[in-house]
């Protein structure tokens, strides 16, 4: 059955789990760590573009807040220090689908989508909490600084991230949909890092949005 091309446009809104896993090496020896996940948020547009009755081609753009938390502690003798760390990252975030609709149009059809993403991280947050306790006495300190962002030394995290991305939803005859997305970072986001020490990010996420309008077309396949 032939279909008409069309272009339709979605409001979304989620929730987001986050982590970062890294990678240290010293001496020769390497140590990979990942962060708690935490939740965050995602909210923008999503277009969809029909290319045939099962096919199209959806893109989007996103503004997603991560965070990311970690703990250490280690104690020699009487001595005991713990560190709590904790990020709040504001980014960009640009999706991209080859998706595949069961179904027919104007019907309730799952659908799943393969493809990528592209995020820029614009601000972020570093809240640290220490607790050192020596002879029995506790001190504790606190900061919240707002974070370096780039490629320098001095920097605390590359701003770029991307990587594969896979979805899969179901959308309601009327417009709603439904789904679920993960993100798989391949950069590398710690300021001059290698293969030996990186940052890298790893996401997923439910959502809930609604397409509506449609514009222009021309016969599909």
């Amino acid at each position: 059955m032939a279909a008409s091309a069309q272009l339709k446009i979605a409001p979304e809104i989620g929730a987001t789990m986050y982590s970062h896993s890294n990678k240290t090496t010293i001496l020769g020896q390497s140590a990979t760590e990942s962060t708690d996940l935490q939740p965050g948020l995602r909210a923008g547009a999503v277009l969809d573009l029909t290319l045939s009755d099962h096919f199209s081609l959806q893109p989007g753009v996103f503004y997603a807040l991560n965070r990311t938390k970690s703990e250490s502690s280690s104690t020699t003798g009487s001595y005991t220090y713990l560190n709590k760390n904790s990020v709040l990252l504001h980014a960009v975030q640009v999706p991209i689908y080859a998706v595949y609709k069961t179904g027919e149009e104007g019907s309730g059809r799952f659908f799943v989508g393969l493809g990528g993403y592209i995020s820029y991280t614009i601000a972020g947050t570093q809240k640290s909490e220490t607790a050192t306790t020596a002879g029995g006495i506790t001190t504790d300190k606190k900061s919240s600084l707002k974070m370096k962002l780039g490629n320098d030394k001095t920097d605390e995290l590359r701003p770029l991230d991307y990587g594969p991305s896979a979805m899969l939803g179901y959308e309601l005859a009327n417009g709603l949909y439904f789904r679920g997305h993960f993100n798989y970072g391949l950069a590398n986001m710690l300021p001059q890092g290698n293969s030996d020490a990186y940052t890298k990010s790893m996401s997923f996420g439910i959502s809930v949005g609604y397409f509506f309008g449609s514009a222009g077309g021309y016969n599909g396949w």
